[in-house]
């Protein structure tokens, strides 16, 4: 475009960054900061540009990843590691903001506090269709748990301060805000004096009968216990760990709430989820669903009672005869079932030693004996290599599976995984949040190829940043593998779900400056990995599997 017939905005936000900055992005910005805000994912471009700049000189640490998704994705796994909202994505503007829906919802599902800031377009009346315009508020109205729209420069300090408290406040979910390109670079007056925001809101604990919950699991011989990502909010683990591992029961972890009760204790039933519940003779839900994890519910008996601790009711249960729900502070509500089922009978020790000896030959049957071209084989190298404080993000479907099988977390806020929302690309995104909320620590991802190619571009994020992150790609050729092809689609029908042989995603790392390892079955991966991790160079590990090895049988 030629400089003389550039456009009146244009000169004037060349006029303001010549003077003193842009002041509406700045107020946004210091904003930001009250709200003790301190990264933020970013993808640039009109109108934000002005915002970034701000955040950067107010101290905030910026990352610009390669897509929308990925930077929604990673600030709502940096707030869970980091325990508060600390992280924030701030994208352009139109499709860049419908780019974020899949990282809201995830957000959305996993409890996550998360604030997304996307930019809008004016809208003056002599253009109805201007240029990426697009009312952000009311496209995200449907998936965010707030949101709202900085119009005037005088809405800065309600609108984020409204949209962190929103956030931080249970349930935790995700704050969407539209921020007009007209505040964000124009010159502007604000009310208010800057002081910094409330803290988040105390969560009020309601009254919880709890008599007739104790009275059932006083009664109980085979209770099982099925444990929430809820439990990453806990002040400590304590309370948690009376009232599974000190009395005794069994216990099924979500994949967000793995390691904050050991995976290698004999008492983890993770393998043996249908199992443990059809033989249960009470369920206790701890910030948990009967979602996915417990299989819905299915394979509980007519009549056991299912009790669920929680901050909100869980509509799911209204209809299951004999559910009890006790609303509140999750902390309290623990503490006082822990503390008087203290005195309870004893839990039957030959369903113990059944559930030990289940254990042990699933091990000994998928994994002891695993061919070296399986992702079995392939991830008990990973096993062998890492140590119980290394984050590990799993992503995929059939590799997930398998990798929430063998691989096993020990420690809290060790482990990442999709979540309810099941959405396949956040292994990579994951993973560089868990670098930057974790600084000098590295963060592996164990991955599948489908997985992997939906935030294939991020592999460059990790290179610029020298983030010491290492994928391991166990590379089945497709979606699934050849198990969905031949499932659903005759021989010699379009290759829909599964992929051109022999791609090599180790060479697309090397081609974005990283490290490529190449490996044609799993012999050699704890090896290769072990270097990787000393090296602390972004690198990715390619093992190439079977592709016809479907999902894990319990």
């Amino acid at each position: 475009m030629n400089d003389s017939k550039a456009s009146p905005r244009a000169a004037l936000l060349a006029r303001l960054a010549a003077s003193r900055g842009y002041p509406g992005s700045r107020r946004l910005a210091q904003r930001l900061v009250a709200n003790g805000i301190t990264h933020a994912y970013v993808v640039s471009g009109g109108p934000v540009d002005e915002l970034l700049s701000e955040c950067s000189r107010a101290g905030i640490t910026l990352l610009g990843t390669r897509g929308q998704s990925a930077a929604t994705l990673a600030a709502g796994a940096h707030n869970f590691l980091a325990g508060d909202l600390r992280a924030i994505a701030v994208v352009s503007a139109g499709v860049a903001v419908t780019n974020c829906a899949s990282g809201i919802v995830s957000a959305g599902e996993n409890h996550w506090p998360l604030l997304v800031i996307g930019g809008r377009r004016a809208r003056p009346p002599s253009q109805p269709h201007p240029f990426q315009w697009l009312d952000g508020r009311a496209a995200m109205a449907t998936l965010a748990k707030h949101t709202d729209a900085i119009l005037t420069s005088s809405q800065i300090d309600a609108a984020v301060d409204e949209a962190c408290l929103q956030a931080r406040s249970a349930p935790y979910g995700c704050s969407y805000l539209d921020a007009c390109e007209l505040v964000l670079g124009t010159q502007s007056q604000w009310a208010g004096d800057g002081a910094r925001a409330t803290d988040r809101p105390s969560v009020r604990t309601s009254d919880p009968g709890i008599q007739p919950a104790l009275s059932a699991l006083h009664k109980a011989r085979r209770p099982a216990v099925v444990i929430g990502g809820s439990v990453r909010w806990l002040e400590s683990t304590d309370a948690l760990r009376a009232l599974t591992i000190d009395w005794g029961a069994p216990y099924i972890t979500h994949p967000l709430a793995r390691g904050f009760l050991p995976d290698s204790h004999p008492q983890c039933a993770n393998n043996q989820v249908n199992w443990l519940l059809h033989t249960a003779d009470a369920v206790l839900l701890v910030g948990a669903e009967l979602d996915w994890v417990a299989r819905h519910g299915a394979p509980i008996q007519t009549g056991v009672p299912v009790i669920r601790l929680g901050q909100e009711a869980d509509p799911s249960l209204d209809d299951r005869p004999g559910a009890l729900q006790l609303c509140g502070d999750l902390d309290t509500l623990m503490t006082q079932l822990g503390t008087a089922l203290r005195t309870s009978e004893r839990i039957d020790s030959d369903w113990l030693r059944m559930l030990r000896d289940r254990n042990a030959e699933w091990y000994d049957r998928f994994v002891s004996s695993a061919e070296p071209d399986t992702p079995a084989a392939a991830l008990a190298g990973i096993a062998a290599a890492l140590d119980e404080d290394t984050l590990v993000a799993l992503d995929g479907n059939v590799v997930m599976r398998w990798s929430e099988r063998i691989l096993r977390a020990n420690r809290p806020l060790t482990r990442l995984a999709p979540g309810p929302a099941g959405y396949m690309g956040v292994g990579v995104p994951y993973a560089i949040a868990a670098c930057m909320a974790r600084p000098g620590q590295p963060a592996v991802v164990v991955s599948g190829d489908f997985a992997l190619g939906t935030s294939l571009a991020e592999l460059e994020t990790a290179v610029r940043y020298s983030l010491p992150i290492v994928i391991v790609v166990l590379n089945n050729n497709g979606n699934g593998g050849a198990v969905r092809q031949k499932n659903f689609f005759p021989n010699g029908g379009p290759p829909v779900s599964q992929f051109a042989p022999g791609a090599r995603y180790d060479q697309i790392m090397e081609a974005f400056g990283g490290h490529g390892v190449h490996l044609p079955d799993a012999r050699g991966m704890e090896s290769a990995l072990t270097e990787a991790l000393k090296t602390k160079r972004p690198t990715l590990i390619q093992v190439d599997i079977r592709d016809t090895v479907g999902m894990p049988a319990e």
